[in-house]
């Protein structure tokens, strides 16, 4: 007989109904998108980590962590927009993102 496995989206789904995992989940998306949306930036201006924390006078592990979904502080986030000539939005369902101008 064939076995049918459950595919992701229905073990998503059940994982889901778990409050801390589903709590865990939206946190990793959020920090998933704020990264998608720096790097995406970043990467319109043409800049490097390496180019980008210079301009910030960051160091560019920094960076990386930040392209890793670590969300930074206020000051860090106004040096973000101001030299990626971005601004930041924060969206309804708590989500920071990056977006060029």
């Amino acid at each position: 007989m064939h076995r049918q496995f459950p595919t992701f989206e229905d073990d998503l789904h059940e994982q889901l109904q778990n409050p801390e995992f589903a709590k865990a989940f939206d946190e990793a998306k959020r920090e998933l998108a704020f990264a998608a949306s720096l790097i995406q930036a970043r990467e319109k201006r043409g800049l490097t980590q390496v180019a980008l924390a210079q301009q910030m006078n960051s160091k560019q592990p920094m960076i990386a962590r930040w392209e890793k979904g670590q969300v930074p502080q206020v000051p860090s986030l106004m040096s973000l927009a101001n030299v990626l000539n971005a601004q930041i939005v924060i969206a309804p369902n708590q989500r920071i993102l990056i977006e060029t101008l």
